[in-house]
């Protein structure tokens, strides 16, 4: 499935607006290849798994003051940041399988899983392909230059831990 052939429904969804939009420009998806599609589709699953988990977690954990009681609803409010976070943390998986890997890896994936029929054929051009619109796309630049200043502060804290 390419983002070309998913549901308008989807694209216009809750779950693609909190987990995959601001991530990615569509024209970006557009060019992902049908592996990395697998990818992205197990990316969203997941989130929306452990976004299940800790919005449970936060409904019942939740004590009601007045001042709750007048504001919207909290744990809506509580699961939109918690979308956002567990996407942003999820997406270093996908980010690492991208860009970790080789032309070896890819050679692999064309001729072992997608098999040698003709329509496979291009599959490293497509990768290719991707990997331009990723460099373009300024949701996923941002998300990388974020990510890579976390890192960062990580790597520091382990640092001066140790």
């Amino acid at each position: 499935m390419t983002v070309e052939t998913m549901p308008m429904s989807f694209l216009d969804s809750l779950i693609f607006k909190e987990l995959v939009d601001p991530y990615f420009e569509k024209e970006t998806l557009k060019e992902m290849p049908f592996d990395l599609h697998s990818s992205l589709i197990r990316f969203i699953r997941d989130s929306l798994e452990e976004l299940i988990a800790d919005a449970n977690s936060i409904k019942k954990g939740y004590t009601w003051t007045n001042e709750i009681k007048n504001s919207q609803d909290p744990v809506a409010l509580s699961a939109s940041s918690l979308a956002q976070r567990n996407a942003s943390n999820r997406l270093l998986q996908f980010f690492i399988l991208v860009f970790s890997s080789t032309p070896e890896e890819r050679h692999h994936i064309q001729h072992t899983i997608l098999g040698n029929s003709p329509e496979y054929s291009g599959y490293e051009e497509s990768f290719s392909r991707f990997i331009d619109a990723l460099r373009k796309d300024m949701k996923f630049s941002k998300y990388v230059f974020d990510l890579e200043s976390r890192m960062e502060l990580c790597f520091s804290n382990y640092k001066r831990s140790r």
